[in-house]
């Protein structure tokens, strides 16, 4: 971010995991070199702070570790940078946006400060963010657990760009995105079907969105160290520094921002002699990582099935209830119908059934468009939120 914060003023900062953490702290005001100190001050083994009943934990909270300390740590970093005493919530961020992502079973989970749940705190949502699979215990939001942002949206680009069209806007935002990872060439020789299937998920469709956007993303090379990696030494936090450091001056001069590029070739060769220094000392505890990954997927698997299971209503017979007519707020005539034929919606699992509301006037902007309440397995509302149902019967909260 130092080099680019030179050439580019930014206002909106996107991420997941990580990624969601430090956009977080630019938009309280951080800076690149505020990130950097703050980085080489942290022990971020400090966050691990479980206890040691591996079986229990995992069984019992789908995770190893509460993750206060980082909650905590996190919370005081945003005190610093934002001046302010109490938490802050996504919208106290404005005018700067921050868009942080979460993961569930049923999609991405969007925090935004300027839109979906503005009104959670900050930190509650990058702590959502951070969810790692076996590592952080992950929180509920909207009755749904939140798993790492990264896990199926790593890189979140296409995501907030689609969502930024659904949302009405016609030209595509100006931006430059941070790929922090791996980019290097893997064998087609297989590796397993348990390691692909977590690859998959981590960074399946990374490649592809580098490729679509390469003239607008910032590649950071970080391997050897990899997403759980939190005992990090002096040397490999100069080494992320720096690798991040010699990303942003190759995009900076294949992109001629700037056209003195004399400091790339000695960063290069410093980066590429740390890395394989890094790579030897660091190579028993892949091994071991890559172990306690396959391991534990399968828990993973488990305690989402187990959440699916734990989260079935009890709903009643499918069917359709009678037509009536009724008055909306706005004095217009609605056909009315609650529709139980779906059984237990995904959207929101406490519910059982839509209660429709279509406009009878022809020349109605809306003619033809089904506004959406929800319904409990009693046939009440669950609440005053509006949706509206697509061609494929999906929903979208609607900002009537």
């Amino acid at each position: 971010m130092q080099e680019l914060e030179k050439y580019f003023e930014f206002t909106t900062f996107v991420g997941t995991s990580a990624g969601g953490l430090a956009a977080a702290l630019l938009g309280a005001g951080a800076t690149g070199v505020d990130l950097e100190a703050d980085l080489k001050k942290t022990s971020f083994r400090e966050f691990l702070d479980g206890n040691s009943y591996f079986p229990y934990q995992i069984l019992t909270h789908w995770g190893l570790h509460p993750g206060v300390a980082l909650t905590d740590w996190l919370r005081s970093l945003l005190r610093k940078y934002t001046g302010r005493l109490s938490d802050v919530t996504m919208a106290e961020l404005l005018p700067k946006r921050v868009v942080v992502y979460a993961s569930s079973r049923s999609g991405p989970i969007t925090f935004d400060s300027s839109g979906e749940h503005d009104d959670t705190e900050v930190h509650a949502a990058v702590r959502c963010s951070l969810s790692i699979p076996l590592f952080f215990q992950p929180p509920k939001v909207d009755l749904r657990y939140a798993y790492d942002g990264g896990w199926g949206n790593n890189f979140p680009v296409k995501t907030f760009l689609d969502q930024e069209r659904v949302s009405g806007r016609k030209t595509e935002p100006s931006f430059i995105a941070l790929y922090i990872g791996s980019t290097e060439q893997r064998s087609i020789k297989s590796r397993g079907p348990i390691v692909e299937l977590i690859e998959s998920q981590i960074d399946g469709s990374d490649l592809k969105l580098i490729d679509e956007y390469r003239s607008k993303v910032v590649l950071i090379e970080t391997n050897p160290i990899g997403t759980i990696d939190f005992d990090l030494s002096n040397t490999e936090k100069d080494f992320l520094v720096l690798a991040g450091r010699l990303g942003a001056l190759k995009f900076l001069r294949d992109e001629k921002v700037q056209t003195n590029s004399a400091a790339i070739g000695p960063l290069e060769n410093q980066v590429g002699v740390l890395r394989a220094n890094l790579v030897k000392a660091r190579e028993e505890r892949r091994r071991r990582r890559a172990l306690l990954l396959i391991g534990g997927i399968a828990l993973v698997a488990v305690a989402i099935g187990f959440e699916s299971w734990m989260s079935r209503l009890d709903c009643p017979p499918r069917r359709l209830a009678p037509v009536t007519f009724q008055k909306g707020n706005n004095g217009q005539q609605y056909r009315v119908q609650a529709d139980f034929t779906r059984g237990q919606e995904k959207i929101d699992l406490r519910a059982c059934g839509r209660e429709h509301w279509e406009t009878q006037d022809a020349t109605n902007t809306y003619s033809g468009k089904k506004w959406i309440y929800l319904l409990d397995k009693n046939g009440q509302r669950i609440s005053n939120r509006l949706y509206f149902e697509n061609p494929d019967d999906s929903l979208n909260l609607s900002d009537e």
